[in-house]
């Protein structure tokens, strides 16, 4: 399971990740519907799914996070619009 940061919601990363990837794709927030997902929160959250892994642009979120089991996004900080994961 990939679990994207609700930092990345609107940016259409979840189709563009869901194209290659065969596993479930979702929002930190799926993972726990109607609350506020506070930082110290995310490890917590992410030990209850097995196998998953967290992609954030937000590195105290990356920090907060099983770092065996993250990933930093870079360069779509300030990015406008939906941003294409294949490069093109």
């Amino acid at each position: 399971m990939i679990v994207l940061d609700e930092q990345l919601l609107g940016r259409q990363i979840e189709i563009e990740v869901g194209k290659w990837y065969r596993g479930k794709v979702c929002f930190i927030t799926d993972l726990r519907p109607g609350t506020v997902i506070k930082d110290e929160a995310v490890s917590g959250l992410l030990r209850q799914t097995r196998g998953s892994t967290f992609v954030t642009i937000q590195r105290a979120r990356l920090l907060e996070a099983d770092s065996r089991r993250s990933a930093l996004l870079r360069g779509l900080h300030g990015a406008v619009g939906p941003t294409s994961l294949d490069g093109a």
